[in-house]
């Protein structure tokens, strides 16, 4: 989901909220997730940042790993 998908879930499920207030909210929250802190939003779903180790994929056409 890119943000401007998540701007337009919240404003349709949002009672009396802007997009514009929306827009705010959304930036506060890539704030906090940047900072390591957790973002819930109750009848919505919660949002956190996962560390994953890098993982070797392959090029279909080459056959060549990249990493």
């Amino acid at each position: 989901m890119t943000k401007r998908q998540l701007i337009d879930a919240i404003h349709e499920k949002s009672t009396g909220l802007t997009k514009l207030q929306v827009t705010k909210v959304v930036e506060a929250m890539t704030t906090a997730l940047a900072q390591g802190s957790k973002v819930e939003i109750r009848g919505f779903g919660n949002f956190t940042v996962r560390q994953r180790e890098a993982r070797k994929a392959r090029n279909p056409r080459t056959g060549g790993i990249i990493f």
